[in-house]
């Protein structure tokens, strides 16, 4: 059995965009659900898929839960961080030629949709609102029709591109470093909002 190896890119970009999908659940506000008091979509939505482009399916999907985990607050964000990472899962195996020696890629994005549509209708809420999933369906039918394409260009620009400098990973854990530290000290100064002008001047020389 192949042992599976991990570079220290894709350890340091998976830590980078978990960071990142915990940032953006925690701090940008969301787009609220309709019929949901209290819930939102967040903006980490848009991004996960982005995850499973750049550091592949397994990866994305897992960035994207653990970010979504560490920002959530509630059972329906637990479960929601989940959805991102389907997303980021789906949009790596677009982008990925073959899984193995046999099985394209595409085909494990088009079962990963068409199980949650499945699941969506065989709910009571998903039969009293059919026309919910209409983006999810035509998202299944664009992946039917291209298939490998995506996969096909991206591989044959990867074979036109020049060498180019390859991105040390100490930036990146420096990087990484420098954000847990920004949010160390956001944790540690967020109360000053809520003092008075004259009680931050007075503090101002300590910080």
């Amino acid at each position: 059995m192949q042992k599976l190896k991990l570079s220290a890119r894709e350890i340091a970009l998976t830590a980078i965009f978990a960071a990142l999908s915990w940032i953006v659940s925690e701090f940008v506000p969301g787009i609220p659900i309709i019929g949901a008091s209290g819930s939102s979509i967040s903006f980490d939505a848009s991004l996960a898929p982005i995850y499973g482009v750049i550091i592949g399916p397994y990866l994305g999907f897992l960035a994207a839960v653990i970010g979504g985990l560490a920002a959530a607050g509630n059972l329906f964000t637990i479960l929601t961080s989940f959805c991102t990472g389907i997303s980021a899962f789906v949009a790596g195996m677009l982008t990925t030629r073959r899984v193995g020696k046999k099985i394209y890629g595409w085909i494990f994005s088009v079962a990963a949709i068409a199980i949650l549509l499945v699941g969506w209708y065989s709910t009571d809420v998903g039969r009293a609102a059919p026309f919910y999933p209409i983006p999810h369906i035509t998202g299944l039918l664009l992946v039917l029709i291209a298939r490998g394409w995506i996969a096909t260009k991206i591989l044959e620009e990867k074979a036109e591109e020049k060498p180019v400098k390859k991105l040390k990973t100490e930036y990146m854990a420096w990087g990484t470093i420098c954000l847990l530290i920004g949010a160390t000290c956001y944790f540690a100064y967020m109360d000053l909002a809520n003092l008075s002008s004259l009680e931050i001047l007075a503090i101002l020389p300590f910080l």
